[in-house]
């Protein structure tokens, strides 16, 4: 398997997985834990997500001088580091990894994630300056700081909730932090977001919420409304 004992391999051959994962490995695979997250509902691969993005600041950030290294502390052994910031066909490892920060920070209502993302964008700040189009990873992360703190919890479960959900994927609102759930619990957005165990859905600004509406128009007319 591509994950053993709480760490990524990197590659597959041959049935056997090799190499200890990358930055760009564990950032990736996070950012995509999270889309499916949203997907599904399923807090599993959110704490999968967090799982990876513990590694991530525990094997790979650089204490001293901001931003992520692309090798794990307890890896072989180099000369230097390396540590990418640039984007190339893919994001860049540090600027998937600030964005997961971001994410997971406001997920898990952990301020000191979000931090770590703002100063990992802080550390480029002079190659955005000269050539921005080489770091569109980096200016996503600065586009989510600049941006209304929204959220929209829904709940119940799955097939009660999934016109509520469809509303929000409906609409192209990348800073719109989208928490679906069939148990409103464990997470900072999904206390006292139990309206008597009917499917609902909870359109907030920066943790103050609406009344909660049960139909999709009603959702669809808050959303409208901003």
């Amino acid at each position: 398997a591509l994950w053993a004992e709480g760490r990524l391999l990197h590659s597959w051959k041959d049935g056997q997985a090799r190499i200890p994962g990358m930055l760009e490995d564990y950032a990736y695979y996070g950012l995509g834990l999270v889309e499916l997250y949203r997907a599904t509902g399923d807090r599993d691969h959110l704490e999968w997500a967090r799982e990876l993005l513990e590694v991530i600041l525990s094997q790979f950030a650089d204490e001293t001088n901001g931003g992520f290294f692309d090798t794990a502390a307890d890896g072989e052994s180099l000369i230097v580091r390396p540590k990418s910031l640039f984007d190339a066909s893919v994001p860049s490892g540090n600027g998937a990894a600030a964005q997961l920060c971001w994410l997971l920070g406001r997920y898990y209502g952990r301020p000191e994630w979000e931090q770590r993302a703002l100063d990992t964008l802080a550390i480029a700040e002079r190659g955005v300056g000269v050539s921005p189009t080489g770091f569109g990873s980096m200016l996503l992360v600065a586009e989510h700081a600049l941006a209304a703190r929204r959220e929209l919890v829904t709940v119940g479960a799955a097939e009660a909730r999934a016109p509520l959900d469809r509303e929000a994927f409906d609409r192209f609102d990348p800073h719109l932090l989208f928490a679906p759930t069939a148990q409103p619990m464990g997470l900072p957005h999904f206390e006292g977001r139990d309206d008597g165990g009917a499917a609902a859905a909870y359109l907030c600004r920066d943790m103050v919420c609406n009344l909660p509406v049960h139909t999709a128009a009603e959702l669809r007319a808050q959303l409208h409304a901003g």
